[in-house]
C-alpha cells in the first residue's frame, strides 16, 4: 500500500476531522510519514482542479467539498440537519454571544427544540445568564461545517459571507 492512499483514505472515510497523531496511531504510520502525506496530498489536491480540498482545522485535518462546489453538492447529499435547526444554528454562529430569548424573538417557540437538538449534536454551547440562555457555537460546529477555525470572529465572518452579507 502506498502511504499517501492510506492517509487519503482515513481523511475520506472519517465522519470528523483527524489529528495527525491519531492517523499515525490507527494506521501504524509514524507521524513525520503522516505529516509528509498531508502536505502532498493539500498540494496535489490544490494543483489538480478538484472540487475536493485537504484542509486544516486547528490542529486537525478533513478532506472536504471546496467552497465553490458547495452548493452543487448539496442537492446530492442527504440532509443530516434538519433545514429549520440549520437556519437557527447560522443565526446563532452569526449572532454569538446570543440569548436564547433574543433567538426566540428571530425563531419563535420552535427556538427550544432547535437549541436541544444542535445542543445534542454537540453544535452549540449554552451557559445560564438569569432566566435564559446564552448561546455560542463550540468547537465541534467548526469542525462539523468545515470552517477554518472555531474562533468566533471567524465563525461569524465565515457565516457573514456565506450568506451574502459583507
Amino acid at each position: 500500500m502506498k502511504v499517501k492512499g492510506v492517509v487519503e483514505a482515513a481523511l475520506f472515510s472519517s465522519s470528523h476531522p483527524l489529528r495527525i497523531a491519531e492517523i499515525s496511531d490507527r494506521t501504524g504510520l509514524s507521524k513525520d510519514v503522516v505529516k509528509k502525506a498531508l502536505g502532498d496530498l493539500r498540494g496535489r489536491y490544490n494543483r489538480g482542479g478538484s472540487a475536493i480540498e485537504i484542509s486544516r482545522i486547528g490542529q486537525s485535518y478533513i478532506m472536504k467539498v471546496k467552497e465553490e462546489y458547495s452548493d452543487e453538492a448539496l442537492e446530492f447529499s442527504d440532509a443530516q440537519i434538519d433545514h429549520d435547526v440549520l437556519k437557527t444554528a447560522s443565526l446563532i454562529a452569526y449572532h454569538q454571544p446570543i440569548m436564547q430569548s433574543d433567538l426566540k424573538i428571530l425563531v419563535g417557540g420552535k427556538v427550544y427544540n432547535h437549541v436541544k437538538v444542535l445542543r445534542g449534536l454537540g453544535l452549540v454551547i449554552t451557559r445560564r445568564k438569569g432566566p435564559t440562555y446564552e448561546l455560542v457555537t463550540s468547537g465541534t460546529f467548526s469542525e462539523y461545517f468545515g470552517l477554518p477555525s472555531s474562533n468566533r470572529e471567524i465563525v461569524k465572518k465565515v457565516m457573514a459571507e456565506r450568506i451574502g452579507i459583507q
